[in-house]
């Protein structure tokens, strides 16, 4: 066989981070095998009634990018990676969801979305309506009868503050199945409307959730999208509204006329200095999606952390004695796997969990449901033979033939036609060496914005439809627990809280005795009566 520059790539390989001083013998692994199940057995139901929810939506965060983001994390840290954990990690319920639309095997996120805030499964790209939508159509009676409830209605219902943070535009798919309903996700502003359905009674998302219920009286409502929102701005490629409305005024006004106290807030210094008595706060901190966590500008003029903006809201929502329910989204995960850059995708990992670990800081186990979930997954996988601790991102192994490649790589997206030598040339080649890029020879191993390998050409890398897991932590987390449809998770928090479906019936009626039942108690009334009348005591 031809070992064409094998020892220089293994050398690559030897490459490790900074691995556990602890020797990991057989006293080791038993030690931690018994303290596992000290730990487990220690465990008790919370049946305690639950004041508030949080429940995190890491968009695209499938089982393989949850794994490669601990090992990132960990590797960050300078530890091997393997051996750690994200913070949810360690909640003690865990399950796993369907993630499949009505009419998708493999779904999109507001389809996923829908079904994660209602408990109603819908279709493709439709946000916040059952399957009997109709696709890209605006029928208004279809939308009225279509139209889902979520979380968020029945918080509300229940007198509860509510939030939606996210790294997205307000507006989009995730967000915006917590509030609107739309036969197409893209109409976010009007615009996006086709012009064919245009003056049918059909309203763009922004307008909804500025305008309509329950989108309007949500506390606190922190992203992207300004551009979405106000007519005039025309920095991206997203859309650009035409009915000269400035939606962030059109909010104010409204609170004003409701006598709520309100904020408009444009960046991380005015977030952070909202006053005290503050109850409603809008916040638009990009004209679409916010920066990449690494890429934001963190100065006081600059665009707040996922971090941020989940502290500020739970400090605006726990001021409502009688609870919240708070929607946070880590939306920029899946960007980053869309676009094969699986490097970026982690670091999203790494920011969504530090919203996590800050929110489980700032809140009690013994009042506070806190649930952990993905959408969907991705077409993304971990793979090779890498050694213990090798950089995640980097180099996972070397075939015999001396071709080297990444240990986090796609089943499709545009990572293909990087990496290949020449991909328009039509050549019907017989050798890898000559299809692919030596990865030993070029920035890919190391550069953060340089897409990873796909093996199938996409312009934008696909979900993944497998399950996704589910962590809980709080009153009634038990319930997380086998393998459910994502409607599972609105009726657990619903159920905890005791709101909209449990809100009269909260924890059930109570199980009507057995007929064996009856008759035992039927049997030791006739007994009880025997010995009274003979006076047997």
């Amino acid at each position: 066989m031809k070992h064409c520059g094998l020892s220089t790539l293994l050398g690559i390989l030897s490459v490790t981070r900074v691995t556990s001083s602890v020797k990991e013998d057989s006293r080791y692994w038993k030690k931690l095998g018994e303290d596992s199940i000290k730990d487990a057995l220690r465990e008790d139901k919370n049946e305690n009634l639950a004041k508030n929810v949080i429940l995190f939506v890491g968009d695209g965060m499938g089982l393989s990018t949850i794994v490669a983001g601990r090992i990132f994390k960990g590797q960050m840290q300078g530890h091997s990676g393997e051996e750690g954990y994200l913070s949810f990690e360690k909640f003690k319920h865990v399950g796993l969801l369907k993630t499949y639309n009505v009419d998708r095997q493999v779904p999109d996120s507001a389809g996923t979305a829908t079904a994660l805030f209602s408990g109603i499964k819908g279709n493709y790209y439709a946000v916040g309506l059952d399957a009997t939508s109709v696709y890209n159509v605006c029928q208004p009676n279809v939308t009225k009868t279509a139209g889902v409830r979520t979380l968020i209605d029945w918080a509300i219902e229940a007198g509860k503050s509510t939030g939606m943070v996210t790294t997205t535009r307000l507006t989009h798919a995730t967000p915006a199945s917590s509030y609107a309903h739309c036969p197409h996700r893209d109409w976010e502003c009007d615009t996006k409307i086709p012009e064919t359905e245009r003056g049918k009674g059909c309203k763009d998302i922004a307008s909804q959730m500025v305008e309509d219920e329950p989108g309007r009286s949500i506390n606190v409502l922190l992203g992207g999208g300004e551009q979405v929102f106000v007519a005039g701005i025309n920095k991206t490629s997203v859309c650009t509204r035409g009915d000269g409305k400035n939606l962030p005024f059109q909010w104010m006004k409204w609170h004003n006329s409701q006598n709520r106290t309100n904020a408009f807030v444009k960046n991380k210094a005015q977030l952070m200095e909202v006053p005290d008595n503050i109850n409603h706060v809008l916040g638009l901190f990009a004209p679409s999606h916010m920066p990449y966590d690494k890429d934001r500008d963190t100065s006081v003029n600059g665009e707040p952390s996922l971090e941020e903006m989940t502290t500020k809201a739970i400090q605006i929502l726990s001021k409502n004695t009688k609870g919240y329910v708070l929607l946070v989204e880590g939306g920029r995960i899946d960007h980053a796997h869309h676009d094969n850059l699986a490097k970026i995708a982690m670091e999203e990992v790494a920011a969504f969990d530090a919203a996590i670990q800050k929110a489980l800081a700032m809140t009690k186990r013994s009042d506070t449901l806190i649930v952990v979930t993905a959408d969907h997954s991705h077409a993304f996988t971990i793979n090779g033979y890498p050694k213990r601790g090798n950089p995640i991102e980097g180099v996972g192994d070397v075939t015999p033939e001396g071709f080297a490649y990444e240990t986090l790589s796609y089943i499709n997206g545009p990572g293909y036609n990087y990496h290949r030598i020449d991909s328009a040339d039509g050549i019907n080649r017989t050798s890898t060496l000559k299809t692919w890029k030596n990865l030993n020879l070029t920035e890919n191993a190391k550069g953060r914005s340089v897409p990873h390998m796909a093996g199938f050409w996409m312009d934008s890398e696909t979900h993944g439809g497998e399950d996704v897991p589910v962590y809980a932590s709080g009153p009634m987390a038990h319930l997380i627990h086998g393998v459910h449809e994502q409607t599972h998770v609105p009726y657990t928090i619903a159920y905890s809280l005791c709101i909209g479906p449990y809100f009269q019936d909260c924890r059930g009626p109570s199980p009507k005795p057995s007929s064996s039942t009856v008759i035992n108690i039927s049997v030791v009334a006739v007994i009880i009566s025997t010995v009274v009348s003979l006076r047997l005591f």
